[in-house]
């Protein structure tokens, strides 16, 4: 509307101003009612917008007899078992046979092994992790597919106490595909 009352010089009303000194322009109202936005089903900015969210959150707790060496502590949660689980994805579906999804997914921390007295239980910190994924059809029956994995490639540590005994990355990976539906 801004643009269409300043002849495309504007391209916002800031702080309302240009609305603040007169009145409507019926005849551009009009026009600007006939766009093919207005004509769509409401939620107009958001119909092909999809938002997506899963989360756990996981508490165990395992009791260990009393042992002449022991093995790590005598309490602890269930080897390997996250804290914490986080998935979300927001999809978009274009008009013309195409969607692009982002998602994340987020693990808390996890008993990874038992430490040997004097040292404490080795724990997998939390890492979150973001992937792509792209999904259009070309020319009648072909179609391309196109996916990103582990966009930011972060540090998968592990400590004891305060000390790392490991860190690494798990890299990134990128695929593409055309197929053909009949």
């Amino acid at each position: 509307a801004v643009r269409l009352a300043s002849q495309e010089r504007r391209h916002m009303d800031k702080d309302g101003r240009l609305a603040a000194k007169g009145h409507a322009d019926k005849k551009k109202v009009a026009r600007l009612l006939r766009q093919p936005f207005f004509s769509l089903k409401p939620p107009k900015s958001l119909e092909r917008l999809s938002v997506n969210a899963n989360a756990s959150f996981i508490s165990s707790t395992v009791r260990l007899a009393p042992q002449l060496s022991r093995l790590g502590s005598e309490e602890h949660p269930l080897q390997g078992q996250a804290d914490y689980l986080v998935n979300a994805s927001l999809s978009y579906a274009a008009t013309q046979g195409a969607d692009v999804s982002l998602m994340l997914n987020s693990t808390g921390k996890r008993l990874r092994a038992l430490g040997v007295e004097p040292s404490p239980d080795i724990y997998a910190q939390s890492v979150t992790t973001v992937d792509a994924a792209m999904n259009m059809k070309l020319r009648g029956v072909l179609r391309l597919k196109a996916s990103a994995r582990n966009l930011f490639d972060p540090d998968v540590k592990a400590l004891q106490g305060d000390r790392e005994v490991s860190s690494y990355r798990s890299g990134r990976s990128f695929s593409a595909a055309v197929s053909v539906g009949m």
